[in-house]
């Protein structure tokens, strides 16, 4: 729950907003005997607190799960776990304290005097911090070991990354997106529940806005009204770019009219200037020797290699002589009537 007081401006005859201040939780008291509604304490209420008035104050209470608003803020879900990383995070300190800071031992005879055994107990701090330590010569100092302190430290963080885990379901949804580790596609997957939370969120909070907000500006200003506006907070999601082009190139190269005012949107590109310098596409242009025939200047056709480029060169000169044998034949066939007129027919062709 959160609670937001709204500043209004009211020296013209039209009020706004001019600026919203957040209300401590601590001048807040839930109202007896529901516990759904808030009071704000005052000077002149300190006990029981007054109302909110409204108009004034945003008051924002998201569903995330059932039960009484005081108990569905998710630091409440999250405090046990909380609680149990700082533990596990002081007792790694105090392993890695005891067992990752070598013990300096300094051994003085019987007959030392007091005054060489302060000397050694110098030297032994001129040169470690706390772990260090003067005994007689005749004394014996032996740390016992663990089975865990050569893993220890290995237990410590999967306490640790264990209680990180779960307070990322609780308040992501998933963990994927802020440990490393996993796949692309699982990473997606986790991504996308994290993006229906916010969607859920955003939702949730353009309904508080609509009905803290939006609402009391309409009536202050126009009245009451039958329909009201809306706000709607839209998410910008990462869009694959790449992908979209590559579904698009086929489909435009088959006719398909795509507006580019849109495409210019999606890709985050302004219309040019008049006069700008524009980028062009980069087409491969046909050689300037090549003959502008009807072959050569046909759609479609592939660039010939260097082979095909010198027959063509040789063939240049060339003309077709195969259309004074085949229009006489053509032209008898179309004065035929029948099969058998055309075969009679036939033979004089060879006499002409």
């Amino acid at each position: 729950m959160a609670v937001c007081e709204i500043l209004w401006n009211t020296r013209n005859n039209h009020w706004v907003p001019r600026d919203y201040e957040w209300v401590d939780p601590r001048f807040l008291k839930a109202e007896k005997p529901t516990l759904r509604q808030f009071r704000l304490l005052t000077d002149d209420e300190p006990v029981d607190g007054v109302p909110l008035t409204p108009g004034k104050f945003i008051v924002h209470q998201p569903r995330l799960k059932s039960g009484l608003p005081l108990r569905n803020g998710l630091a409440r879900l999250v405090a046990v776990m909380y609680m149990l990383k700082s533990f596990t995070v002081r007792d790694w300190w105090a392993f890695a304290e005891k067992f990752g800071i070598p013990v300096t031992v300094g051994k003085y005879g019987p007959n030392a005097t007091e005054e060489q055994i302060r000397v050694l107990i110098d030297a032994i701090a001129s040169i470690a911090s706390d772990a260090g330590c003067a005994i007689p010569q005749s004394m014996q100092l032996e740390m016992q070991e663990t089975a865990s302190r050569n893993n220890g430290g290995a237990l410590f963080r999967e306490m640790a990354e264990w209680c990180d885990a779960q307070i990322s379901k609780a308040v992501l949804g998933q963990t994927m997106t802020t440990d490393n580790g996993s796949s692309r596609s699982q990473a997606d997957v986790h991504n996308q529940v994290r993006m229906d939370i916010v969607r859920w969120d955003a939702r949730q909070l353009a309904n508080t806005l609509n009905e803290y907000l939006v609402r009391p500006y309409i009536e202050a200003n126009y009245g009451p009204q039958a329909h009201y506006p809306r706000v709607v907070l839209r998410i910008s999601e990462a869009e694959d770019l790449k992908a979209l082009t590559d579904a698009l190139v086929p489909l435009i190269d088959r006719g398909m009219r795509v507006q580019e005012s849109e495409l210019r949107d999606r890709f985050g590109l302004a219309e040019p200037d008049d006069g700008a310098d524009v980028l062009h596409p980069v087409s491969a242009g046909v050689p300037g020797d090549m003959a502008m025939n009807r072959e050569r200047v046909a759609l479609n056709r592939e660039h010939p290699d260097e082979l095909a480029q010198m027959v063509d060169d040789a063939l240049r000169d060339w003309q077709k002589t195969g259309e004074a044998f085949t229009n006489p034949v053509l032209t008898l066939a179309q004065e035929c009537d029948s099969f058998d007129d055309f075969l009679k027919r036939l033979p004089e062709l060879q006499e002409r």
